[in-house]
């Protein structure tokens, strides 16, 4: 196990105030993945990192060799509410249906002034919290506590430029009055769907039975958030910013780290809250869910492919949308008319590889490929659009094929792919076999996609060496 306490012979004047940092995760696996590393270098700089979620990392974390608090809340609540549920035979009853509603809404009031939050804070006396953007009932517990707060995020700019369209559209700007028209038209569009889903939801039978739930630690919803903030002595309003792409809000005074480049946004975007830190690839990760003969397999394929000299690609669409079989047999079937190409295939754990029969020789599918071992060799990759595996190709100089799944950022991903000029971005339901073919020779064969991938990658490896991420945490540390 890694200390979590190793110096660093390099550290900035600001990294003498060794602090405690607490970071408080949702968990996700982008977010996730991407806070060991900065832990990592928070560690290796002198600071000490301890982690806290609503989720079970506690193996993960500690395997890492972090402390690791969970909060229980979630669990306790859900667990009171089915155990006082008068039986279904009294809940058809009109008295039986109102003693059932009296019950749900004292248990969720009870989870709404539940402060176990608060009360892990407190005791574990953090000098700084970095909170996932996206655990909005722990920033909203922890604004009042009056501790420094950063909130990272794996993102590009979320906040609304006449230059910037919408994060989950693939619009490419320009400088022509009809691109900004067009902007304008697609964030209003976001707005407007926004509010059309919030209203939807409260007055629909969704919304009643919402109402009278136990707050959840990764809630999304506005009624939860805005009742959870009133027990906090907070005027939701006052402290979120609903106007801004990320939904369900961003926060006016607290720094956003964006786990990116600047480089790879588009050309003249900023905000003074947002704060572009690098991307956190921990270059030494293993796919600890890998089984020993699949890690014998993918080794042997590596050597093979090695010797033999043909280039060796990687495919995956993450782990939400690795089951589109239609979209892997196209894949499958670009292989299998150039057998001088070698694919590692990732299937996320959402399909095993016998499902996938015939499967090419050339082709090695694995369940779960060891997505950051792969990139460091491949020629090409054929992705999704996350942006965790963008960065983790920026990274190793990996030329991308981006089938956008049009996920949140997917989109916004591909598009700053193709404007960079570091990827093609393509249309999964357009192309057959034989244009994914066309695109991946032009990827395999233009030496320009390396050119500006070496840029990106210089970029990626100064933003490292210039610790952007790390100054903007020690910048935020109380002073003595």
């Amino acid at each position: 196990m890694r200390s979590a306490m190793t110096p660093s012979p390099h550290r900035s004047p600001l990294a003498d105030l060794v602090a405690h940092i607490v970071y408080i995760t949702n968990g996700l696996a982008s977010t996730f993945h991407s806070s060991l590393e900065l832990s990592r270098r928070l560690c290796e700089t002198g600071h000490q990192v301890t982690y806290v979620s609503h989720a079970d990392l506690r193996e993960r974390v500690e395997a890492e060799g972090y402390p690791f608090h969970r909060l229980c809340a979630d669990d306790l609540y859900q667990k009171q509410k089915k155990e006082r549920r008068p039986p279904e035979k009294e809940r058809r009853t009109i008295r039986g249906w109102l003693r059932w509603r009296a019950i749900r809404k004292q248990v969720r009031k009870d989870s709404l002034e539940n402060r176990e939050i608060e009360e892990l804070i407190v005791d574990l006396r953090p000098d700084l919290l970095l909170i996932d953007i996206e655990c909005h009932v722990a920033i909203l517990a922890a604004i009042p506590l009056g501790i420094p707060i950063i909130l990272p995020v794996v993102w590009y700019s979320l906040y609304h430029h006449q230059l910037a369209p919408p994060l989950n559209t693939p619009l490419i700007p320009d400088d022509s009055a009809e691109s900004k028209r067009v902007i304008a038209r697609a964030w209003r569009r976001v707005r407007r769907e926004a509010r059309l889903l919030e209203w939807r939801n409260r007055f629909s039978k969704f919304g009643d039975y919402r109402r009278h739930e136990p707050l959840s630690y990764d809630t999304f919803w506005i009624d939860d958030l805005r009742a959870f903030a009133k027990t906090r002595g907070l005027r939701l309003g006052q402290v979120a910013d609903r106007t801004q792409f990320l939904r369900p809000f961003l926060y006016r005074e607290l720094p956003i780290l964006s786990f990116n480049v600047v480089e790879m946004e588009f050309p003249g975007i900023s905000h003074p809250n947002f704060h572009y830190g690098g991307p956190m690839v921990f270059r030494g990760r293993r796919e600890t869910r890998n089984s020993s003969e699949d890690r014998h397999r993918w080794e042997l394929f590596r050597d093979e492919a090695n010797q033999s000299g043909r280039p060796l690609l990687y495919a995956s669409l993450g782990t939400y949308w690795s089951g589109d079989r239609g979209f892997l047999a196209t894949i499958l079937d670009a292989f299998r008319h150039h057998p001088e190409w070698s694919l590692v295939l990732g299937l996320g754990g959402t399909l095993d590889p016998g499902e996938l029969e015939p499967i090419p020789s050339n082709v090695l599918a694995l369940s779960w490929a060891p997505q950051v071992e792969v990139l460091k060799v491949a020629d090409a990759a054929i992705i999704h659009g996350g942006v965790t595996t963008l960065n983790e190709c920026l990274t190793f100089g990996v030329p991308m094929l981006v089938y956008s799944t049009h996920h949140v950022d997917q989109d916004g991903c591909a598009a700053r792919i193709q404007y960079h000029g570091v990827g093609i971005m393509a249309e999964k339901d357009e192309d057959d076999c034989h244009a994914m073919s066309e695109k991946i020779q032009h990827l395999l064969s233009d030496p320009d996609y390396r050119q500006r991938l070496a840029e990106m990658r210089a970029a990626v490896d100064k933003s490292e060496a210039e610790r952007l991420a790390l100054d903007l945490i020690e910048e935020h540390l109380p002073r003595p």
